[in-house]
């Protein structure tokens, strides 16, 4: 069946839906504030925050493995939520090759989410799978399909508070950045493995994760990243916290050029609460990144001082700082240097705005383009509720990876990256919503011309599309 076709269905099948919805009583919501921002948590937390449920607080500890969230709105409730959107955009220069003439390609986009959750007395399950695909319609050779899932599993006992997080995706480029699909899939900025904040059941802080902040050309790569915790209430304001990360970064058949690698983290914190708001907290960690088929590999050792700052629906702070010592090797030998690790990230919804903030300064793998890197990146969002129907959310970063200095004294290479998108959404009825979107994404480095299938290099490209969303009621369990 032929695209247009296929989307003149889904606009009949939306108009059709309009009449029978129930009119939306929006007159508790005129005040809500808007998504807080790029969320991987399994709410969709435009839909969520203006539904005015009481939420529940965020019980992560300070000195762990996770973000602070402004907390949960599923009071205690079994569920199942399906969300479905389409759109047509188009792009410039979607290979992604670097000095690329920006020619025009035009794509359909659908796409789903699929959130279940599952709460009892002691434990909350939430799983979500978010996935779709880029269907071109000049050069079928650009086809491509993009996948994500998130389990999070949290267990309370009398003191103990007990964590298991997992995060897949399969994307065809850097996760740092993809958020755009989000926009012009209508199901909300951000996507797995971005960073982000908003409401939910527990966000993996990055710097735990593999990562991927350097734009290449086009290619499949494979994400995993899986984390335990566990958290012991020595006191009523007093925890000790452990926990335990294992990533890989893969590229897929094509992917000649990409290097691929994996790391194992480990931490120990102590938390202490000044106030029912205030907690300040002490950690260390040991992080080793090791790649296939190269003796380059290098370990971390972080000491880091947090504070950290909760108002449940409110505000969600965490700020974190001291220095790492990192421990790089090659074949040639050895080399120790410290860097200053820093990290923060905000949350804070007030009237009818939302606003996300994150960023941090570590060592990182180096997003399977150089044998690890001194990273700094940097995420943005805002959103806002404009009137009853109309709502406007944007999101933006910007990274800038440089490698370790070698054994050589070699020049070390270094990448910038920054995008930035902008979307529009109009709810018709309960259900049905329309959205506009713009990105762009842009990135500069000093390393020379490449040859290998992933080139990271100087290149620019832009995405702007509209589309539908379909949004049916959650399924209570």
């Amino acid at each position: 069946m032929n695209r247009k076709i296929s989307l003149l269905l889904v606009w009949i099948l939306a108009v059709a839906f309009v009449p029978i919805a129930k009119p939306q009583d929006t007159s508790s919501q005129s005040n809500a504030p808007a998504s807080s921002g790029p969320s991987q948590s399994v709410n969709n937390s435009e839909t969520d925050q203006s539904s005015g449920a009481q939420m529940q607080p965020d019980t992560h500890p300070l000195a762990g493995a996770f973000l602070f969230t402004l907390g949960s709105e599923m009071e205690g409730r079994s569920y199942f939520q399906p969300e479905f959107s389409v759109s047509e955009v188009g792009q410039t220069n979607a290979h992604y090759i670097p000095n690329a003439k920006q020619s025009l390609s035009t794509a359909t986009i659908p796409m789903a989410r699929l959130s279940l959750v599952h709460v009892s007395r002691s434990n909350e399950f939430a799983a979500s799978y978010m996935g779709g695909g880029f269907i071109y319609n000049n050069d079928t050779s650009l086809d491509t399909s993009f996948h994500g899932l998130m389990l999070n599993d949290t267990l309370q006992l009398r003191r103990w508070h007990l964590s298991i997080a997992d995060l897949f995706t399969y994307l065809p480029q850097a996760a740092f950045g993809f958020g755009g699909v989000g926009s012009f899939g209508g199901l909300g900025s951000g996507f797995f493995g971005g960073f982000g904040f908003g409401t939910g059941w527990g966000q993996i802080n990055p710097t735990y994760t593999p990562g991927q902040t350097i734009l290449t050309s086009q290619y499949s790569v494979y994400s995993n990243a899986a984390i335990a915790q566990a958290s012991y209430s020595a006191t009523p304001r007093t925890s000790i916290n452990v926990a335990g990360s294992y990533g890989t970064l893969q590229a897929g058949s094509h992917g000649a050029g990409f290097i691929n690698g994996n790391n194992a983290m480990g931490l120990i914190g102590l938390d202490h609460q000044l106030t029912p708001k205030d907690t300040i907290g002490v950690l260390y960690s040991y992080g080793t990144f090791h790649y296939v088929g190269l003796p380059e590999s290098f370990s971390s050792q972080i000491a880091n001082f947090a504070y950290g700052r909760k108002i449940t629906g409110r505000l969600a702070l965490q700020l974190y700082g001291g220095p790492e010592l990192v421990t790089f090797r090659t074949a040639l030998g050895s080399r120790n240097q410290t860097y200053v690790n820093a990290s923060g990230g905000l949350s804070y919804a007030w009237g009818r705005n939302s606003l996300g903030l994150y960023a941090a300064r570590y060592a990182s793998g180096g997003s399977g383009v150089i044998p690890g890197a001194q990273t700094t990146s940097v995420t943005g969002s805002w959103g806002r509720r404009l009137t009853r129907k109309w709502n406007i959310r944007s999101y933006g970063g910007y990274s800038r990876n440089a490698s370790f200095k070698q054994l050589n004294n070699s020049v070390a290479t270094h990448y910038g990256y920054w995008f930035g998108n902008l979307s529009l959404n109009r709810n018709f009825g309960r259900y049905v919503s329309f959205f506009v979107g713009y990105e762009y994404q842009r990135q500069t480095t000093n390393s020379g011309p490449c040859t290998a299938r992933v080139c990271a290099g100087n290149l620019a490209t832009q995405v702007f599309g509209l589309g539908f969303t379909f949004t049916p009621r959650p399924l209570g369990l």
